[in-house]
C-alpha cells in the first residue's frame, strides 16, 4: 500500500487532475476534449493513465457518457482544490505589483534603519499593502554574511568593502560628521588641524559596522590614528558618550540633526576629511529575483518621496524593473 502510494504521489500530475476535472463537468470526453482544446483520443488516454495509477476507475461509462462513480465523486473536491491552488500560485507570479502577497527579510545598517528605512516601510505598504518587509538591523560585517548564507533577502548597506559574491548598487550619499560636547575643549576651535583629531579621545562604533569603516578610513587618508576611549554597538550609545562628554565622535549627519538645533550637540568643522559616504542595496549574486523582490528594489531606487526632507542625496537610479537573476550592477 505504501509503495502505491509512494507512486500516485510521483506520478500523478496536474495535467491529469485538470482533464478529470473537465471530464467531470462536461459528462463526456468529446467535450472535455473540446474545453480544453486538445483531441477526444488524448482525453481518453489521460484519463485511463489517471485511473490505471489509482489502481481503480473513476467512471461508469455508459451509451458515451462517463458518469463520476462512489471514488471520482471522491476524488473530485480534492483535485478541484489542487489546481485551484496552482492556478493561484501561478497568478500570484504573472499578477501586478499591488497584488503581490509575501514577505521580503531585509538586512540593514544602523544609520540607515533609524534614518529613511521607516518611511520606507510606509511608505511601500501603503503602495503594497499585501506584502511586509522583515528588518534585521546590523552591522555592514553581519548583513553581509546572512546575505552569502541565504539569511535574508536583501541588503541595505552604509559604505562597501566590497565582495565577489555579492552585486552591490549604489542607492544615496551620506555625509558623516565630527561631532563633540559643547562642553569639549576643541568646541571653540575656529581651525581644527589633523593633530588636533589625532591626540583627542574618541568614543566610536564597533569593528565592523559601516560609520567605524568609513571614519577609520577618512582618517587615515591623513595618517590620523585615533585613541580610542569607547566602543559601542550602536549609533545611539555613540551619542549619548559624546553629548557626555567621553570623546569626540563620527556619525552621519542624519542622526545628530536635532541635538545640533537644540544646542546638545556641535559639529566640527572638518574640511580636510572627506566624509562622505555611499549607500547601497545589496544582493548576492546569482540569487532568484523573484516578482516580491524585483518590486522591492524597483520602489527602493524610483520612489522619490522617500528622500523627501531627509539629509540624504538620492543617486538616480535607470529606469526600469530589475528582471529575473538580472545582476544589480546593471540596473
Amino acid at each position: 500500500m505504501q509503495r502505491e502510494e509512494a507512486t500516485i504521489k510521483t506520478k500523478l500530475t496536474l495535467r491529469q487532475l485538470e482533464v478529470f476535472l473537465a471530464v467531470i463537468r462536461e459528462r463526456s470526453a468529446t467535450q472535455a476534449a473540446v474545453v480544453l482544446g486538445i483531441s477526444q483520443p488524448a482525453i481518453s488516454k489521460t484519463l485511463q493513465q489517471t485511473e490505471h495509477l489509482l489502481g481503480a476507475p473513476l467512471f461508469i461509462r455508459d451509451a458515451g457518457h462517463l458518469i463520476p462513480n462512489e471514488l471520482g465523486r471522491s476524488l473530485a473536491p480534492k483535485a478541484r482544490a489542487v489546481v485551484e491552488m496552482m492556478d493561484s500560485l501561478i497568478t500570484s507570479f504573472i499578477a501586478p505589483p499591488e497584488s503581490f502577497q509575501g514577505e521580503i527579510l531585509v538586512g540593514a545598517s544602523t544609520t540607515i534603519a533609524a534614518t529613511i528605512m521607516p518611511r520606507i516601510e510606509g511608505l511601500f505598504h501603503k503602495k503594497n499593502p499585501r506584502m511586509k518587509i522583515k528588518m534585521q538591523v546590523s552591522n555592514y560585517r553581519d548583513i553581509t554574511a546572512r546575505l552569502l548564507n541565504y539569511e535574508i533577502d536583501l541588503g541595505v548597506l552604509a559604505g562597501s568593502l566590497g565582495h565577489p559574491e555579492i552585486d552591490f548598487r549604489p542607492w544615496a550619499i551620506d555625509r558623516l560628521c565630527v561631532i563633540c560636547s559643547p562642553l569639549h575643549p576643541l568646541a571653540s576651535v575656529k581651525e581644527l588641524r589633523p593633530q588636533h583629531l589625532s591626540s583627542a579621545p574618541w568614543v566610536v562604533r564597533e569593528t565592523g559596522s559601516g560609520t567605524r569603516e568609513a571614519f577609520t578610513a577618512a582618517l587615515g587618508k591623513h595618517s590620523i590614528v585615533p585613541v580610542i576611549e569607547y566602543e559601542f554597538g550602536s549609533n545611539d550609545s555613540v551619542r549619548r558618550g559624546v553629548m557626555e562628554n567621553l570623546g569626540l565622535g563620527c556619525m552621519s549627519a542624519a542622526l545628530v540633526r536635532d541635538d545640533v538645533a537644540e544646542g546638545r550637540l556641535k559639529i566640527l568643522r572638518t574640511p580636510f576629511l572627506d566624509l562622505l559616504r555611499t549607500f547601497y542595496i545589496a544582493l548576492k549574486k546569482g540569487r532568484a529575483m523573484t516578482p516580491l523582490l524585483s518590486s522591492f528594489i524597483y520602489f527602493l531606487m524610483d520612489c522619490p518621496d522617500t528622500w523627501k526632507d531627509s539629509a540624504f542625496l538620492q543617486i538616480p537610479a535607470r529606469q526600469h524593473q530589475p528582471e529575473a537573476n538580472e545582476p544589480l550592477s546593471g540596473i
